[in-house]
């Protein structure tokens, strides 16, 4: 049997929203054996979904994107250890920066996606 592909999910931090709810829905209703999802936010604090995401068992990885040589670098080899399959950014003006960074650590399939109201 094959291994599931590994999804790295980018946000700010898994406080309360429509991007948040709509992926924790995805988190808890994804069939573990095609679909292992993780997260990379960009903001150590205690956010909102933050229990029931330790709950389900997905990992959360922080990345501060304080200095953006020192948070392309950690991104960097963050990637290098997660490995994914995909990475899918849901950061509103910053996916370019996680794009290249992204296409830099090797991952074939990366997904830029905006949710702005604004």
């Amino acid at each position: 049997m094959s291994q599931p592909k590994k999804i790295v999910h980018i946000l700010g931090a898994m406080d309360i929203g429509g991007v948040e709810t709509w992926l924790m829905s995805i988190l808890k209703t994804a069939n573990a054996k095609e679909f292992k999802h993780e997260l990379i936010v960009h903001r150590d604090k205690h956010a909102y979904f933050d229990n029931e995401i330790a709950e389900l068992g997905v990992k959360k990885y922080i990345c501060k994107p304080d200095n953006i040589l020192k948070y392309m670098y950690d991104l960097f080899f963050l990637f290098k250890k997660i490995k994914p399959d995909v990475v899918h950014s849901h950061v509103h003006a910053f996916s370019g920066v996680i794009m290249f960074v992204s296409w830099l650590a090797g991952v074939k399939t990366r997904i830029s996606h905006s949710h702005s109201d604004t």
